[in-house]
């Protein structure tokens, strides 16, 4: 098996282990990890011949470029088929993946330098070198890029990042003083700002992957448009991609941990509609698949029936702040609190998700104590229909109107067409004189009409990056790449910042991210729906799918299939 790092998931490196230990509650993290495995471990006797996995997914992969890669189906398709430095296994442990063995640290906890390994190849021979990291690196932190997620650089404190991505700072797009630079081409060093106690976690996403600079710039805008315009590091290797209809991944021959990978071939379907995906799971065509409420009452006596495990993700509604009404502090106010979220999750949902009244997830990260991030402030901005009834009011009087109609967007990828019209029916019956009008788009239409700022109220989920809080807070500070609300308070920006600062006191760091997530729900450009819980059917004869992990929430790298 692939050696773990002698560190747990949150970076104990930069800190003194114990207090780490204590203070992140990583044991527990790892314990509630959803991981569908024998106590015995993988049986060969058992393995069936034939270790082909059957998935699905509601929509296509938008893009197979690490640069721009936002959704999860196309997050999930990357962390499959490419490798980062680190990766996170089955168990929610941190693992060397790229890099040999763990990176060694400067004492001031700024300096990381990494060893990749000497077997790590590319799918077309070419070595994994410290180089091709320097490359995709820069890359998409440059202006030319304009990588989604360039911002999660300066959250991983590489050392000017920040400025390299300012437009009005001497260093903007100056992307060779990058905290980052090849030593030999087997040694890659990285400089923080400051200590980052999420370092290492965030080695194993997507943006911080590398690239093999010959063949990125071979095919130009063409790269990774299809599998034979992109190579592979990864543990699979995908081989077909029918745009729109599905994809297959196969077992990548050269790479280093191939011992450990059991599956042959995973072949994705683009199932929208949920009683399909029922018909070919019950026909034995799909190994798995979510369900939905009427779903899950009709198999809640089958043994392939899984529900109730809480994960860090949160379903949400975005509130576009330059829409006139929705500038309104009381409206978005009233919008908050005109929604009956236990009903939705205990009459509609049924899969175990929980009401939130907060966006950082409950059981994520602890403090030295023991307590959770959630215990100072386990709800906020909640308030009864009767207050949510009169800042409605109050809130009309002041833009001068007696009624509102807006647009609510979701995502056609997703199943939530019950959800948008239970979140209609609330806002038009309890805030009297909202219309509320329904959108749905294709996923890639809807990104872009979220990232411009057209639309009113979108229907949102998001899942932490890394296991830390600041990965759902850093993204609502002044013109964040996922703010797409028009959300700015100084005050807020400045707690984040200072959390920032603060890797190597712990409790203090929390205490900071706890304030500020008060201060954004209470001025409400976002409005919490509930915590995700996921509902499945999986065969039983399949082994060893992830459910709760930072990211894309859904892995199967170290699956396998049992005779059956």
């Amino acid at each position: 098996m692939m050696r773990k790092l002698k560190i747990p998931l949150l970076l104990a490196i930069i800190f003194v282990m114990s207090l780490f230990l204590s203070a992140c509650g990583n044991s527990e993290t790892s314990n509630k990890q959803e991981s569908h495995s024998d106590n015995q471990g993988t049986d060969q006797h058992k393995l069936a011949k034939n270790q082909v996995l059957n998935f699905y997914d509601e929509g296509d992969i938008s893009t197979m470029n690490t640069l721009h890669a936002t959704d999860g189906i196309s997050l999930r398709a990357l962390e499959e088929v490419q490798s980062g430095l680190t990766r996170i296994d089955k168990d929610g442990k941190i693992i060397p993946d790229m890099a040999s063995e763990e990176p060694k640290i400067s004492n001031d906890k700024k300096v990381y330098t990494f060893k990749i390994r000497k077997d790590a190849n590319w799918s077309n021979g070419d070595p994994v070198t410290a180089q091709d990291f320097v490359y995709a690196w820069r890359k998409e932190v440059s202006k030319d890029t304009a990588g989604e997620y360039a911002y999660i650089f300066p959250a991983a404190g590489i050392k000017n990042a920040a400025k390299i991505l300012d437009p009005k700072d001497p260093m903007y797009n100056k992307v060779d003083k990058l905290g980052v630079r090849a030593v030999d081409k087997k040694t890659l060093q990285v400089t923080l700002e400051r200590p980052t106690p999420y370092f290492l976690s965030l080695m194993s996403f997507p943006s911080f992957y590398p690239l093999d600079k010959k063949i990125v710039q071979k095919f130009g805008n063409k790269y990774a448009t299809e599998p034979n315009k992109m190579v592979f590091n990864g543990p699979f290797i995908m081989t077909k991609w029918d745009h729109g209809e599905g994809w297959t991944f196969k077992k990548n021959p050269d790479y280093w941990d191939k011992k450990d990978i059991h599956l042959d071939k995973v072949s994705y379907k683009v199932i929208k509609d949920m009683s399909t995906r029922v018909n070919l799971y019950k026909t034995g065509k799909l190994d798995f698949t979510r369900l939905t409420t009427d779903y899950i009452t009709q198999f809640k006596n089958s043994k392939e029936l899984h529900t109730g495990a809480l994960i860090p993700s949160m379903a949400f509604l975005r509130l576009n702040e330059k829409v006139p009404a929705l500038k309104n502090d009381n409206i978005r106010d009233a919008i908050y609190n005109a929604i009956d979220r236990k009903s939705l999750v205990n009459d509609l949902l049924k899969d175990g998700s929980y009401p939130a009244y907060y966006f950082v997830g409950k059981d994520f990260v602890k403090f030295s104590n023991g307590d959770d991030f959630r215990s100072a402030y386990p709800t906020i901005n909640k308030h009864s229909l009767k207050w949510a009834k009169s800042k409605w009011e109050k809130g009309l009087k002041e833009i001068n109107r007696k009624s509102v109609t807006l647009n609510l967007l979701y995502s056609s990828s997703s199943s939530d067409q019950e959800i948008v019209t239970y979140i209609k029916n609330q806002l038009e019956k309890n805030l009297p004189g909202l219309n509320i009008k329904i959108s749905t788009q294709p996923v890639k239409q809807f990104d872009k009409l979220e990232g411009t700022q057209q639309y009113d109220i979108s229907l949102a989920n998001w899942g932490p990056d890394y296991y830390d809080p600041m990965s759902d807070l850093d993204m609502w500070v002044t013109d964040g790449e996922f703010n797409r609300t028009g959300f700015s308070n100084s005050q807020y920006d400045k707690l984040i910042e200072k959390a920032k600062e603060l890797g190597a006191k712990p409790d203090e760091r929390l205490k900071v991210m706890q304030n500020a997530e008060k201060i954004l729900l209470e001025k409400a450009p976002i409005v919490p729906l509930y915590q995700n819980s996921i509902a499945y059917l999986e065969k039983p004869y399949v082994k060893q799918i992830a459910i709760n992990r930072p990211g894309p929430k859904l892995d199967w790298t170290y699956a396998y299939i049992l005779e059956h």
